[in-house]
């Protein structure tokens, strides 16, 4: 049984580590939001597939049996046995999840780290100090590894926004002193990071911008960057921010002080999306994805500087565009195999653009860098050729 145990406990752990990084993906997902992580947990348990729930409850019975098999020694070897059953069959659900490069695996950030490390520490202490029989208690350890996760992300929280603060204060201070710094926040649930993607390509032929890995995109990550790294030759900054945590926007709003935005598409978020677009000074100017309605309904409603860029499937439709300087609209998009080519209404004026390698669904993203371009008075032959050269 010693031999039977060995093997158990070590696919145990591989399951603990598996969890761990699971969750924390999780909280780090939700912004280490609790709202959020239990929404998202509720979702969870919804779109679990059968054998998923079945090895859950499985699991369950397993432990609620335990006070029946403890006054039947007879039956206790049995018991083990088909405890070792069910990590078994977690053992095969890693397997899986290597095998098809599906298992999660959160940024690793110093709140992270932290997470990670005492989940793992206290496991491995709380294992080393079994309660009742050793198989029961891996058990009991699987199914209150959640929760103890949940302890260390509080545990963390209070100390790291004393920390986030004097960060943020010290990243302020660089940017006051930046006189010319221009700002630009992309926001949404969708198409963030390749509206960003784009910005950085077509304008970074004429500024030198700043760049911020995925790991930077939270308040202490983009505090640490410009605290590093902005210095007088940088001329602008670009951060991408989704847009379910309310927190979050406010806080990089105020830190960075946005003059452009751009809303590429949101779910129920509109009034997230308003409060930054309101926090735009009299010469910010905001864009909105057309295609989207929620951030066309903010269009419509923000009395803000605003454009609206979209792109038309019937070249008939663009009539209706004509005379808006305040849009860009992409028409007669003809997909080829190694390009694509259109034409756009920027300010009342159409230019024929071809880009390579791009798809026509993703027109949507390379629109804002254009006008924004075009705004800031790069010239047209240039922003062609940036494209030419994607």
């Amino acid at each position: 049984m010693d031999s039977l145990y060995i093997l158990t406990s070590s696919i145990f752990f591989l399951w603990i580590i598996r969890n761990i990084f699971y969750w924390v993906w999780v909280w780090q997902k939700n912004d280490y939001n609790t709202a959020s992580f239990i929404t998202n947990l509720k979702n969870e348990i919804v779109i679990r597939n059968i054998y998923e729930h079945l090895l859950f409850f499985y699991k369950l019975i397993l432990l609620s049996l335990f006070f029946y098999v403890v006054k039947a020694d007879n039956f206790l070897i049995y018991y083990q046995q088909l405890i070792s059953l069910a990590f078994f069959f977690q053992f095969f659900i890693v397997l899986k999840e290597i095998y098809k490069n599906e298992l999660k695996k959160p940024t690793l950030t110093f709140r992270n780290i932290f997470i990670i490390t005492f989940s793992l520490l206290n496991t491995f202490l709380v294992f080393s100090i079994p309660l009742v029989d050793r198989f029961l208690w891996l058990l009991i350890l699987d199914f209150t590894l959640v929760p103890f996760i949940g302890f260390f992300v509080f545990l963390i929280s209070f100390p790291l926004e004393i920390y986030i603060d004097i960060r943020t204060e010290k990243a302020l201070k660089k940017i006051k002193n930046h006189k010319s710094l221009l700002t630009i926040i992309v926001l949404g649930n969708y198409g963030v990071r390749e509206t960003k993607k784009s910005l950085i390509h077509i304008l970074g032929i004429e500024y030198k911008i700043l760049k911020l890995r995925e790991s930077e995109i939270t308040v202490l990550g983009i505090a640490n960057a410009l605290s590093r790294k902005l210095t007088s030759e940088i001329d602008m900054v670009i951060t991408g921010i989704k847009a379910n945590n309310q927190d979050e926007i406010g806080r990089i709003s105020r830190m960075l002080s946005p003059k452009i935005i751009i809303i590429t598409g949101i779910n129920n978020e509109k009034l997230y999306a308003n409060q930054l677009v309101n926090s735009l000074p009299q010469n910010g100017i905001a864009l909105f994805n057309g295609r989207d309605k929620n951030a066309y309904w903010l269009y419509q409603t923000t009395r803000k500087n605003k454009a609206i860029y979209n792109y038309l499937t019937f070249p008939a439709d663009i009539t209706i565009n004509r005379g808006n300087n305040h849009s860009i609209i992409a028409y007669n998009i003809n997909q080829k195999s190694n390009n694509i080519a259109f034409n756009v209404i920027l300010n009342d004026k159409s230019m024929h653009l071809i880009v390579n390698k791009l798809k026509e669904h993703k027109i949507e993203y390379i629109l804002p860098a254009i006008y924004i371009a075009n705004y800031l008075g790069i010239k047209n032959a240039i922003i062609k050729k940036r494209l030419l050269g994607w």
